[in-house]
Order: structure tokens, then C-alpha cells, then sequence
């Protein structure tokens, strides 16, 4: 038969339990609203999403040209960007709806700390553009911090940082591989990676090495740029 002392036992244990759930779990319950919202209804291949460095935060483009920022630890919406491109600097202010101002192709919240906090204030939202244009969106002042027109013509394909040399590095429609300064938006060099439109691109989690996707699978050494492996592909 339960008791007080059984009771407190079990309330202990629950306060126990739910203390030590991983960030993950924390994520996912929180993240469940998202489900019921109209966005199950969207084209799955207009949908952009990254997480925070700390996973604090989720960054969400459903390809009408807003961004939404979702607090995963509360499970709400934090803040909305519309038209980040606009000179008014006001990015808070909705467009029209269903109007499309940009045409966002992929996303990455990279950390200008090597430490991860949960401050916004220290990372940066870089987004590429279908029209070649890279995005760098601090979300924490509400303001673009910087851009790069044209950086790939026909499109950016894929965003991707690394720590160790803090870079930010972009592929595209060109073939190209774009090394940028993620504090000023400064071209930090390039090279070619394929004489075909790369569709995506990543770079290891030590900095070292490189992968793009094309019609074949190429491994690239991040120092120097050489080609270490190649593997067939989809044509």
C-alpha cells in the first residue's frame, strides 16, 4: 500500500529523472508544437533548419523568405527575420503574405566562440541564397552583419565552418569553394572543386578535410586544397 514516505520516494525519483534528460530529449519535447503547425503541409524540399551551437535554438526557413527563431528549451517561437536584405535595417517587420523576398538555399549556425554558450551574441545564421548571395544574420541584435553578392553564380549549395581555422566555407552551381572571414565577410580564397554544380559540401569536425558531392565524391585537404580521394557518384 502506498504511503507518504512511497510517495515522496516516486517524487523523488520523477524531479531525479527529469533533471538528468539529455539535451536531446529536452530538444525533442519541446520541439513537438512544431508538429501541429501548418508546416507539416510544406513542400519538404523548401524546408531549412540548424540548430544553435549550445542547441539552444533553431533556426527554421520554410521558403516563403522569413526565418524563425524557436527557443528549444521553452518550445516557442522567440523571434521572426523577414527581408534580412533590406536597408531599412527594421528585420523584424513581417512581408506581405506568401511573398518570397529571398530565395534561401541552405543554412548554417556556426559559434565565433570556441565555447559554446548559450548567448546569441557570439555566433552567427549564415545563409546562402539561389541567387549566389551569402547571408551572415547576427540574431541577437536583429541585423545583417554582412553579405557577399555573388559569391557563387547559379547559387550556394551548402554552408559549412570550421573551428580550427575559423572559416566559413561555401560550394555552389560553379563548381567552386569559397573560403570566407565569418567577423567581416572577407574572401579568405577559393578553388575549384568540380567542373560540375556541386550539391553539397561538408567540413570535418577537426578542420582537416573536406567533402563535396557532385557526380563524384571528392576528399580534399583543407590546408593546401589537394584532392586525397575520389569516389564515383550519381551523375
Amino acid at each position: 500500500m502506498w504511503d507518504r514516505a512511497h510517495l515522496s520516494l516516486l517524487f523523488c525519483y520523477y524531479e531525479q529523472k527529469q533533471k538528468t534528460k539529455t539535451k536531446t530529449e529536452r530538444v525533442e519535447e519541446t520541439l513537438k508544437p512544431l508538429k501541429s503547425q501548418s508546416m507539416v503541409s510544406m513542400n519538404i524540399r523548401d524546408l531549412l533548419t540548424s540548430f544553435s551551437p549550445s542547441l539552444d535554438y533553431l533556426a527554421i526557413s520554410s521558403g516563403d523568405g522569413r526565418i524563425k527563431i524557436w527557443d528549444t528549451l521553452k518550445g516557442q517561437v522567440q523571434t521572426e527575420f523577414a527581408d534580412i536584405t533590406s536597408s531599412e535595417g527594421n528585420l523584424y517587420a513581417k512581408p506581405e503574405r506568401g511573398h518570397l523576398s529571398v530565395d534561401y538555399k541552405c543554412m548554417k549556425w556556426l559559434s565565433l566562440d570556441k565555447k559554446k554558450k548559450r548567448k546569441l551574441g557570439s555566433s552567427l545564421l549564415v545563409l546562402g541564397t539561389g541567387s549566389g548571395d551569402l547571408l551572415a544574420l547576427d540574431v541577437s541584435a536583429g541585423q545583417l552583419k554582412w553579405s557577399v553578392s555573388d559569391c557563387h553564380p547559379g547559387g550556394v549549395s551548402a554552408v559549412s565552418f570550421s573551428a580550427l581555422d575559423s572559416c566559413i566555407y561555401t560550394s555552389g552551381a560553379d563548381g567552386m569553394i569559397c573560403k570566407t572571414d565569418p567577423q567581416t565577410g572577407n574572401s579568405l580564397g577559393k578553388f575549384r572543386a568540380s567542373t560540375k554544380a556541386i550539391s553539397c559540401m561538408s567540413v570535418s569536425s577537426d578542420g582537416k578535410i573536406l567533402a563535396t558531392a557532385a557526380a563524384q565524391l571528392k576528399i580534399f585537404n583543407c590546408s593546401d586544397h589537394k584532392k586525397l580521394q575520389k569516389f564515383s557518384g550519381h551523375p
